[in-house]
């Protein structure tokens, strides 16, 4: 009898206490027009595909969207080859309408080497598509924080 009390007031508790995530609600506060992409080809395009839901064609905001993909060698052994790599991906936004806002996004990892270099390129290719999504998520809210530019 105690167990199920505890279990219908903790299911009762989840229920009413008005949660909702961030990223699911309708109201964006943030519209643009038109979108232009340079850098990284691959990179924009990810990006730019992830914020669709921004685009509206009555705005007058213009959104500009820069990236890069910076690979780098941490560390190396006793002989020289790398032995730490790390990969960096740096998107720019402009945000042009009545002001003229930027802002800089950083996401970076470090991983070890492969020896293979097929695997080492899959995970690179892996670790760039989760690094533009968790980009993607903080430009949302980033966008969707912003008033009436």
């Amino acid at each position: 009898m105690k167990h199920i009390f505890k279990c219908l007031l903790i299911i009762i508790l989840l229920t009413s206490c008005g949660y909702q995530p961030m990223l699911s609600g309708k109201k964006i506060n943030f519209t643009y027009s038109d979108l232009k992409l340079s850098g990284d080809k691959n990179l924009s395009q990810e990006i730019g595909n992830n914020l669709k839901s921004f685009q509206n064609d009555s705005s007058e905001t213009k959104l500009e969207i820069s990236s890069e993909i910076i690979k780098n060698i941490i560390s190396k052994d006793e002989k020289g080859n790398p032995n730490v790599l790390g990969l960096k991906l740096i998107v720019n936004i402009k945000i042009l309408g009545n002001k003229e806002v930027e802002k800089n996004f950083i996401e970076a990892i470090s991983y070890n080497n492969n020896n293979s270099k097929f695997k080492l390129k899959q995970f690179e290719r892996r670790q760039i598509s989760n690094l533009a999504q968790k980009l993607s998520k903080d430009i949302y809210i980033y966008l969707n924080s912003q008033i009436k530019i």
